[in-house]
C-alpha cells in the first residue's frame, strides 16, 4: 500500500453502515469487524479460482469452506537443479504450476503441474529502446520465493531488473528498467530476444472489456478509456488478458492501477502498456509507475533514470472466466482487492429494484435539459412505477440533467433549486422510497463529441470541492439534498493527455480515475455511511470505491449476462446493478428476472419498453412479484449454473436461482431441521414449471395463492408444478416449516 493522500492506494478504509454518520463508536466497531472479516474473506475468496465455471454452487461452496478452514499455504521456494548436458536451472514446483529458467537465460518457462509447457515469458522490459543490445548478460540470484534477474550490457552496464516472486497458485513479475535513448517508444514487457521473429499466434484471447460486440475476444484492453464509437461499459475493466494454451488458460494481469490507459498483446508475444515514459522519468513512483533509485544489484554503473512499473500477476486456470476468478484471488492475497461493503454488512434497501428516469425521459421528450424534466415529472414517474409493478419500496434514480450545469451539484431551477429538490426527495422518502442522484465523472459540456476536462482530481482544490459537492447531494444538514446515494456515469472519459493534470505525480490515466473515485466515495460515506455508490469500475482494485457495479446499457440480454458472468468471477460478492436501459421488448422480462437473481433489477420505464412497446399491466405485476420475492435471497454472491441461468449463494448455500430459461424465480430457505427447506416460486408465464427437486427429497407439500393446494407431480428431472403467471407458490420439504419458523 502506498502511503499517499489516496492517489494510488488500493486498500480503502471501510465505513460503518447505517446509523448516525457521526457515531464514532460505530465507526470503530466497523473497523474492528472489517479487519476480522476480511481475514476470513480473503481465504474464502482465494478458493474461488479452482471452481471450474461455477456450475455446481453446492460443491463449489464446500471447496471454499474447506480452504477457509485450512492453514495458510506457505510460499514455494526456488531451488537449483542440474539439467542435461551440464546445464543448471532454477526451478519452482508449486501445486498449481511449475517455473524454470536456465542459468544465464531470460526465458522463464511456465509449465502445468504435470510438466506440460504452457508459455515462455522473456523476462525483458524494453523501456525507451527497441531491443536489448546483442550479447546482453543475464545474472540471476534467488532468495526463498524470489528470483532476481539482472540484464547487463556487454560492458557491464545494468539495463533492467526483473523480480519473479512465487506464490501459491500464481506468481508475480515486476520490472525495473533504465530508460533507453528513445522514450517515445511504447514500453514492452516480456519482449522476446528476436523482435523480428513473431511468436506463435495466439487465437481466442479473452479480454474482459464488457463491450457489446458478439465476441469479447481481442488482443488489447482499454483501461476504461473512451474512443470514438466506443462506449466502455466497464470503467475500468479488469487489467487482465487470458491466453489459451494447451487446454489451460494463462492470465497476464496487473497488480497496481497503472499510470496508463491501454494494455495490448503484440504479435511477437510481448505486452505493451502505454506509460507516458517522458513524464514518468520526472515523477517519483507511488505505485502506479515512476522514477526510482537504481536497484542495489545495478551497482555504481547505473547512470540515467530508472523506472519501476506495476507488477504483473500470472495465473493459470481451466477456462477464461475461472482465470478471472484466479486473478481476483491473487489480488486478494496481495492485498490489492479491497471491498467497501462485504455481504452481510449492507442495508437491505440496497437491493430494492431501481426505477431510473432516463428511459422515460427519452420516451417523453424530457431529456437533454428539456423543461419537461421537473420535480413534478419525477413524482408522476414514481407514481406510475408503483401502480404498474405493485411495489411499495424501490429506489428512484433521478438521472441526467437534474443539475443546473454538468459539473455542478446544485439542482436546476426546474427542480426548484436546492430547496425544491430537497422537498422532492423528502416526499419520496415519506412514500417509502429511496433516491439516487446521477453524477457525471469527468464532466463534459452538452453537445461535445470529445470529452472536455472540467475537473482535475489531481488539482490542489479538488478534494475539498468534491467533498462539498457530495455533502450537498447526500448530506442530511439543512442545506443538503438528503439523497441516499449516487449513480456514477462516464467513468471512461479519462483524459489521456498527461498535461491535463495539475499534479501528475498523484496519478494519470487509470490511476487518476482511481484517485477521483476514491476521493468521491470517501466524501459520500463521510456525509452518509449508509449511502450507495453505484458505478461501473470492474477492476478489483476499485472495489473500495463503490458498492455496486452497473453493467451499463447494452443491446441484448446475452450481453448483460456475459458482463454479469465477468463481474461475478472477478468481483465476487459485490452487488451487480443489471441496468436495463434499452431493454429489447422480446428480452426485457427475462432480463428483469435474471438480474433479480444475480443483482439489482433496474427498469428505466414505467409504462413502455425501449422502442415504444407498451408494458402490459399483467406482465408488470408479475415482474413486481419477482422483484419483491428476490429481496428474500440474502446477501451473498452470484454464480453461474449448469445448463445456463444464474444462482445466488449465501453462506455456501444456494438461496435463489432462475428457472425456465429466465422466466421464473425460485428463492430457497433452509431451516435448522435436518434436510428441512422451503422454496418460494414465481413464474411470469402460466403452465407447467419444472423445479429441480430430486426424488427422495422426503414428503413435500405445495401451496398456491391464498393457501390453496397446488397441482404438481413428479417428473423424470424433478417436480412439475402448475402455475399462474405472477402468482406465488410455496414448496415445503418435510421439516422445512419447522426449520424456518417452528420446531422440528
Amino acid at each position: 500500500m502506498v502511503h499517499d493522500d489516496g492517489a494510488h492506494s488500493t486498500n480503502q478504509e471501510g465505513r460503518p453502515r447505517g446509523g448516525d454518520p457521526g457515531a464514532r463508536g460505530a465507526a470503530r466497531r466497523w473497523r474492528r469487524w472489517r479487519a476480522a472479516a476480511m481475514a476470513v474473506a480473503a481465504l474464502a475468496l482465494l478458493a474461488g479460482w479452482i471452481q471450474t465455471p461455477l456450475t455446481r454452487p453446492d460443491a463449489a461452496a464446500e471447496q471454499v469452506s474447506r480452504l477457509a478452514r485450512a492453514a495458510p499455504t506457505p510460499l514455494p521456494a526456488w531451488t537449483t537443479a542440474a539439467g542435461p548436458r551440464g546445464t543448471v536451472w532454477y526451478r519452482v514446483r508449486e501445486r498449481g504450476y511449475r517455473l524454470q529458467i536456465q542459468v544465464g537465460s531470460d526465458r522463464l518457462e511456465l509449465l502445468a503441474p504435470r510438466g506440460t509447457p504452457l508459455r515462455t515469458l522473456a523476462l525483458a522490459a524494453l523501456v525507451g529502446r527497441p531491443d536489448l543490445p546483442e550479447g546482453t548478460v543475464f545474472t540471476a540470484t534467488t532468495t526463498g520465493a524470489q528470483l532476481t534477474l539482472t540484464a547487463s550490457a556487454p560492458g557491464g552496464t545494468p539495463l533492467e531488473v526483473a523480480i519473479v516472486r512465487a506464490w501459491p497458485r500464481f506468481f508475480t513479475v515486476r520490472f525495473l528498467a533504465r530508460v533507453g535513448p528513445t522514450p517515445r517508444l511504447p514500453a514492452r514487457f516480456f519482449a522476446p530476444e528476436d523482435p523480428g521473429r513473431p511468436a506463435p499466434r495466439v487465437v481466442g484471447i479473452f479480454a474482459p472489456s464488457g463491450r457489446s460486440s458478439a465476441s469479447p475476444q481481442t488482443a488489447s484492453i482499454l483501461l476504461g478509456i473512451h474512443r470514438p464509437a466506443i462506449s466502455a461499459p466497464f470503467a475500468p475493466p479488469p487489467f487482465d488478458l487470458e491466453l489459451p494454451s494447451r487446454g489451460r488458460w494463462v492470465g497476464l494481469g496487473l497488480v497496481q492501477v497503472p499510470d496508463a490507459t491501454e494494455m495490448a498483446l503484440q504479435p511477437d508475444g510481448s505486452l505493451t502498456v502505454n506509460y507516458p515514459l517522458g513524464l514518468l522519468t520526472r515523477l517519483h513512483d507511488l505505485g502506479a509507475g515512476g522514477r526510482v533509485a537504481p536497484p542495489s544489484s545495478a551497482g555504481g554503473a547505473a547512470a540515467g533514470p530508472w523506472l519501476r512499473f506495476p507488477a504483473f500477476v500470472v495465473t493459470t486456470a481451466p477456462g477464461p472466466l475461472v482465470g478471472l476468478a484466479a486473478y481476483h484471488a491473487a489480488l486478494v492475497r496481495l492485498g490489492a482487492a479491497p471491498v467497501a461493503a462485504p455481504p452481510g454488512t449492507r442495508p437491505g434497501w440496497w437491493t430494492w429494484p431501481m426505477a431510473d428516469t432516463w428511459g422515460q425521459q427519452r420516451a417523453t421528450g424530457a431529456a437533454w435539459g428539456s423543461p419537461r424534466f421537473t420535480a413534478a415529472w419525477v413524482r408522476r414517474f414514481a407514481g406510475a412505477w408503483r401502480r404498474q409493478l405493485g411495489l411499495r419500496h424501490f429506489t428512484v434514480v433521478i438521472d441526467s440533467r437534474w443539475q443546473a450545469a454538468f459539473d455542478s451539484p446544485r439542482p436546476s431551477r426546474r427542480f426548484g433549486g436546492v430547496a425544491g429538490m430537497r422537498r422532492l426527495i423528502a416526499q419520496l422518502h415519506a412514500e417509502g422510497l429511496r433516491v439516487l442522484l446521477w453524477w457525471p465523472l469527468w464532466s463534459r459540456g452538452p453537445g461535445t463529441v470529445r470529452p472536455r476536462l472540467r475537473v482535475d482530481p489531481t488539482s490542489p482544490g479538488f478534494p475539498a470541492a468534491i467533498a462539498r459537492a457530495m455533502r450537498l447531494l447526500v448530506g442530511t444538514g439543512p442545506g443538503s439534498l438528503g439523497a441516499d446515494g449516487v449513480k456514477l456515469d462516464w467513468g471512461y472519459h479519462v483524459p489521456q493527455q498527461p498535461g491535463a493534470y495539475a499534479r501528475p505525480q498523484l496519478g494519470v490515466g487509470a490511476a487518476a480515475l482511481l484517485r477521483y473515485m476514491t476521493l468521491l466515495s470517501r466524501s459520500v460515506w463521510a456525509a452518509d455511511p449508509g449511502a450507495l455508490v453505484d458505478a461501473s469500475a470492474v477492476a478489483p482494485q476499485f472495489g473500495g470505491t463503490e458498492d455496486a457495479i452497473r453493467l451499463y446499457d447494452a443491446g441484448s440480454n446475452q450481453t448483460w449476462n456475459r458482463r454479469a458472468l465477468i463481474v461475478s468471477q472477478v468481483d465476487p460478492g459485490i452487488l451487480i446493478d443489471g441496468d436495463g436501459w434499452r431493454l429489447p421488448p422480446a428480452q426485457a422480462a427475462v432480463h428483469i428476472v435474471t438480474s433479480s437473481v444475480y443483482g439489482i433489477p433496474t427498469l428505466y420505464f414505467s409504462t413502455r419498453w425501449a422502442g415504444g412497446s407498451p408494458l402490459r399491466l399483467s406482465l408488470a405485476r408479475s415482474l413486481g412479484a419477482v422483484m419483491r420475492l428476490a429481496q428474500l435471497r440474502g446477501q451473498g454472491r452470484a454464480v453461474a449454473l449448469s445448463g445456463g441461468g444464474f444462482g445466488y449463494v449465501v453462506h455456501h448455500r444456494l438461496t435463489a436461482r432462475t428457472l425456465a430459461g429466465g422466466r421464473a424465480l425460485e428463492v430457497i430457505h433452509y431451516g435448522t431441521c435436518p434436510g428441512g427447506w422451503r422454496a418460494d416460486v414465481v413464474s411470469l408465464a402460466p403452465g407447467w414449471l419444472r423445479l429441480p427437486v430430486p426424488r427422495g427429497s422426503g414428503r413435500l407439500s405445495v401451496v398456491g395463492p391464498g393457501g390453496a393446494a397446488a397441482a404438481w407431480r413428479w417428473a423424470r428431472r424433478g417436480l412439475r408444478l402448475r402455475v399462474r403467471g405472477g402468482a406465488r407458490y410455496l414448496v415445503v420439504q418435510a421439516g422445512g416449516v419447522g426449520g424456518v419458523g417452528g420446531r422440528c
